[in-house]
């Protein structure tokens, strides 16, 4: 099945090596050539990404509000969302994250570099400040 993922059509997840993301992005890249963006870079998530056959790219919403990515996706999933425990501590920060996330995506479709967007966000399990955030 290798050879047919490079057949087709890419697929950019934003947040990919996240709980989420690493999931989705295992089971894409059976059949399509995935790219995911990761913050931060290790041993671990390196192997990770060369096993799978996976491309990736840094990205991180805090630092940055461009993916720079090259090609053309099929879809981009947005999966990145900052963690609930990051959420409890400062919650306007990381909903600006999140949009920052957003606009990036965006950016990519306006430039015609992928079809579609499908964004997911776990960002309504935190609320919006008044409930109570487990982490």
């Amino acid at each position: 099945m290798a050879d047919q993922a490079s057949t087709r059509p890419p697929v950019l997840i934003v947040g990919g090596a996240g709980y989420f993301g690493a999931r989705l992005a295992e089971e894409l890249s059976i059949d399509h050539s995935v790219t995911i963006t990761q913050r931060s870079r290790s041993a671990e998530r390196d192997a990770w990404v060369s096993r799978r056959g996976l491309r990736s790219v840094a990205f991180d919403s805090a630092r940055s509000d461009t993916i720079i990515v090259d090609g053309q996706f099929d879809a981009i999933v947005n999966l990145a969302m900052s963690s609930a425990a990051q959420a409890a501590g400062d919650l306007a920060a990381v909903r600006g994250d999140a949009l920052e996330a957003v606009d990036a995506c965006m950016r990519l479709l306006d430039e015609g570099r992928a079809r579609r967007l499908l964004h997911f966000s776990t960002f309504h399990v935190y609320g919006n400040g008044n409930r109570e955030v487990f982490g």
